[in-house]
């Protein structure tokens, strides 16, 4: 049997409001590290968004590398990454010759070609192709098969298809036509691909996009008409097909339509207020050739949860902050107050608690929050992400972006830059 652990929404370098969570997702990745080790794990597949940007920190690299060192151990388990939306494909791939050596395969854009071998008594690419790989790994008695279809962005099919979904004839077609168009798209790689399934292997889908079943983590469509969202009937009806390991939504979920599991694993941390009070995980898939698998779901304690609070007068919010047991959570904080809070007010709340992100004063006569009362940074200082994220809690009475809306953004600037070249 086969032990595969699917995650997926790293954003490594990811920041709250400006608040680094470097160290929270280090604790992630010793975290997954020991859950690899006591599940005994053979195969590890991170499902894109590796970083939260495609210019990421050395930092973030850095931890990255620490990440595949420590989960590779040496070559002996083998570790897939595929890239997302967030990530640079060059980039992230760029490493891929050393990679190979270590058991690691790093795939960045929808059908590239990995090579074949690797070094001796450690995981072994014995085939590959467009879009896909098959690896030995030492201590399993069958090889896995594995579809890696990382990011398929519109822009990156129109270049593998000569598909045009932008250009100035008057004859551009709509909105259905290009989504149709997009959908047919990627059905027809993943059947392509998935034509190098066999019985006698252990047969996974990995891929780094928006299922039209899923819930984003606002529970709001991602995109307007569900452009970049492929449905059910345009995954493959091999019975080859056994699991399909996801990326791109942060709220984990699982689905069975196409008469296998298709699963989100979502993101280890929480990285928005819409994601308060969500269980993060990691799937642990229990696999043998020609039979259904298994799925465990492995809850994930590392990382300070987000939570959205409500108080009805300054003195009770002072009271919570004071309390110990509620220090170790990033808060949005909401307080019914005749007035808006004065300085040395926010200055004893925030002494109290070390971790209020935003901090609001509800005036009872308009029942609307105020204007946030943590001075911003400014302008100059902040990543265009950051900007956009400010630019919508301006307009849209200080709510968040969810994460899925800034992933529309990042890829909306990214085809710009891209038309640019």
């Amino acid at each position: 049997m086969m032990r595969i652990i699917h995650t997926s929404d790293w954003h490594l370098g990811k920041t709250l409001d400006g608040i680094s969570r470097i160290q929270e997702q280090r604790d992630f990745i010793d975290e997954l590290h020991q859950m690899v080790v006591e599940q005994n794990a053979h195969l590890v597949l991170i499902a894109g968004d590796i970083y939260d940007t495609f210019n990421p920190s050395a930092e973030a690299e850095d931890l990255f590398y620490y990440a595949l060192e420590k989960l590779s151990e040496n070559g002996r388990r083998g570790v897939v990454v595929i890239a997302g939306n967030h990530d640079n494909p060059e980039r992230l791939s760029a490493p891929e010759y050393l990679a190979r050596h270590h058991g690691i395969t790093l795939v960045g854009f929808p059908k590239d070609t990995v090579s074949a071998g690797g070094a001796p008594g450690r995981v072994q690419r014995t085939a590959s192709g467009p879009g896909w790989v098959r690896l030995q790994i030492p201590g399993c008695d069958h090889q896995a098969t594995l579809v890696t279809l990382a990011y398929p962005s519109e822009a990156r099919l129109g270049e593998l298809f000569d598909l045009h979904f932008t250009n100035d004839s008057p004859q551009q077609p709509d909105d259905q036509k290009i989504a149709l168009d997009y959908r047919n798209k990627v059905k027809e790689l993943l059947n392509l691909m998935t034509r190098e399934f066999r019985k006698d292997t252990v047969n996974i889908i990995l891929s780094h996009l928006f299922y039209g079943q899923g819930i984003t983590s606002d529970e709001r469509i991602l995109s307007i008409g569900g452009l970049n969202a492929i449905q059910a009937t345009d995954l493959p009806s091999s019975s080859y097909v056994q699991y399909v390991a996801l990326g791109h939504l942060h709220r984990p979920q699982s689905f069975y339509e196409p008469g296998y599991p298709v699963c989100y694993s979502g993101s280890p941390l929480a990285y928005s207020f819409s994601e308060a009070g969500q269980q993060k995980k990691v799937i642990l898939i229990e696999a043998e050739p020609a039979r259904e698998v298994k799925i465990v779901d492995l809850p994930l304690k590392s990382g300070f949860p987000l939570v959205r609070k409500t108080f009805p007068s300054y003195q009770q919010a002072l009271a919570w902050c004071s309390q110990l047991e509620n220090q170790n959570q990033w808060v949005d904080m909401e307080i019914i107050h005749p007035t808006p809070l004065s300085s040395p007010q926010m200055r004893e709340l925030k002494s109290r608690h070390s971790r209020i992100v935003n901090l609001r004063a509800i005036l009872p006569q308009q029942g609307e929050a105020a204007e946030p009362q943590i001075a911003p940074r400014r302008l100059a200082e902040l990543s265009l992400i950051e900007k956009f994220i400010a630019f919508y809690k301006e307009k849209n009475a200080n709510a968040e972006p969810s994460p899925e809306l800034i992933d529309l953004f990042v890829e909306l600037t990214e085809n710009l830059e891209e038309a640019d070249d």
